[in-house]
């Protein structure tokens, strides 16, 4: 199911704003930033990364839509002290999907099944190493103790606009680039390739309609292109700081 497959392998780390939002949120200090690392800094105090590192919990709610359907989406997000709890769910028919969920220990998902039905399935290794990774501050916090390598490409724009490209390289050999707009310092998309049931492709991703959440910005829309074809959007109504969620959500059910 084409909306299942896609959907899992984002989260909410991509992050864009508008124009004039970075403008209030930026100072001229950093508008001839050049380096990597002071791109980076100043890219990081756009985003809010101290209001970042204090929340505990955030959970985003809103749709997602494909080939003109729309679909209830929901992604929790807990801090622990090696990383995050996680878990996205779409409705779909009356049915809860969990495109995937960890726990700090086990992961796992309900999705469609051969007989057709939800069924409990362990995630892939790949998506193991995927949420096992991610944290709430995005990629490019603490990104050397992490053991990634980034690099400042001589890409200069991304869809007309001019932009830093970052590439971005873990220790398992996944690639992503991030473009940050010159000016603002904000994110403005990124590019992933990955293999999707043994295909490489090869997406885009563009964020936008940010609003600030108790000094944080917050994509509330998102689209996804693969291989040049819109794939699905994501579109959020309202997002929850430091809710209390009960660790159990996490946690595999028995059936």
């Amino acid at each position: 199911m084409l909306i299942i497959n896609s959907i899992y392998h984002y989260s909410v780390k991509m992050k864009k704003y508008y124009y004039a939002l970075a403008v209030l949120l930026f100072t001229a200090t950093y508008t001839h930033a050049q380096s990597l690392e002071e791109i980076l800094e100043a890219h990081h105090e756009v985003v809010g990364l101290e209001a970042t590192m204090e929340a505990e919990t955030i959970v985003m709610k809103g749709t997602l839509a494909q080939m003109g359907m729309e679909f209830p989406l929901t992604m929790y997000q807990k801090r622990t002290d090696e990383g995050m709890k996680q878990r996205m769910q779409l409705e779909f028919q009356g049915q809860v999907m969990v495109l995937r969920a960890w726990n700090g220990e086990d992961g796992w998902k309900k999705m469609p099944g051969m007989a057709g039905g939800i069924e409990l399935q362990d995630l892939t290794s790949e998506e193991l190493e995927e949420v096992q990774d991610e944290r709430m501050e995005g990629e490019f916090h603490n990104w050397e103790e992490r053991g990634y390598t980034i690099t400042l490409l001589d890409e200069d724009e991304f869809e007309g606009t001019p932009a830093f490209a970052i590439e971005l390289v873990k220790e398992n050999g996944s690639k992503s680039v991030t473009y940050l707009d010159q000016e603002t310092f904000v994110m403005i998309g990124s590019q992933n390739t990955m293999n999707m049931q043994g295909q490489e492709i090869t997406t885009t991703s563009v964020v936008g309609n940010y609003e600030m959440v108790e000094g944080m910005a917050f994509p509330m829309s998102i689209d996804i292109v693969a291989n040049g074809q819109a794939i699905f959007s994501m579109n959020f109504s309202e997002i929850l700081i430091d809710q209390e969620i009960d660790d159990s959500l996490f946690d595999r059910p028995a059936n």
